[in-house]
């Protein structure tokens, strides 16, 4: 019995296929024990004036922002045998990258006692998706805030907004730290170093 023939062009489909495709497909990522999610402003070596300021970018120190801030947070809990990763709040995509994190970092700038725009956007777009469903919601997952900016009372006001959401969608609130303009590196990386402590108690 003559077999079947195969047309040409499903032929080279079939190889090019084969050619593309590994034989044991790479397994997906694990989600970090720890995401970190900053939403700062755009780091700029002048000082910021009324002339330069503007409220979409959002002027911020380049030594030491938001960003820097989550890095150097993701680098102490991985020094502590934690998997961490620190990611843009405008990167976040789905509403999965928060349920899937064993505990979350908000940081962001404070501004007239609350959060950035940006971290706003992101409450909005993924927290609200996450109220919508229902249900467990956040299920009491930890949640910690780290904030930034000129005054100790505001930005403790900014870490209350912060407990304000996780509350609303039946999460916990957990460790939080205040990071001052006026501090300096050697005070900064003692509160960081604090902050990855107290998470990492957490997480126990």
């Amino acid at each position: 019995m003559k077999r079947p023939m195969i047309p040409g062009l499903l032929v080279a489909a079939l190889i090019a296929g084969c050619a593309t495709r590994s034989p044991l497909a790479p397994a997906q990522e694990k989600p970090p024990d720890v995401l970190i999610i900053h939403a700062g402003g755009t780091p700029v070596t002048e000082k910021v004036t009324p002339a330069n300021v503007d409220a979409v970018s959002c002027p911020t120190p380049a030594a030491v922002n938001c960003k820097t801030l989550a890095e150097q947070t993701a680098a102490a809990l991985r020094g502590k045998g934690l998997s961490a990763g620190a990611v843009a709040a405008g990167e976040v995509k789905s509403r999965d990258e928060i349920l899937s994190a064993r505990l979350v970092v908000l940081a962001s700038p404070s501004y007239f006692g609350d959060v950035s725009w940006k971290m706003h956007k992101m409450f909005d777009e993924r927290f609200f998706e996450i109220f919508v469903a229902g249900g467990e919601r956040l299920a009491k997952k930890p949640f910690a805030a780290l904030i930034m900016g000129k005054s100790e009372p505001k930005c403790a006001k900014s870490v209350e907004a912060v407990a304000g959401i996780v509350k609303a969608c039946n999460g916990t609130p957990g460790p939080s730290t205040i990071v001052l303009v006026s501090d300096g590196a050697d005070e900064v990386k003692a509160k960081v170093d604090k902050f990855a402590d107290e998470i990492a108690g957490r997480l126990k």
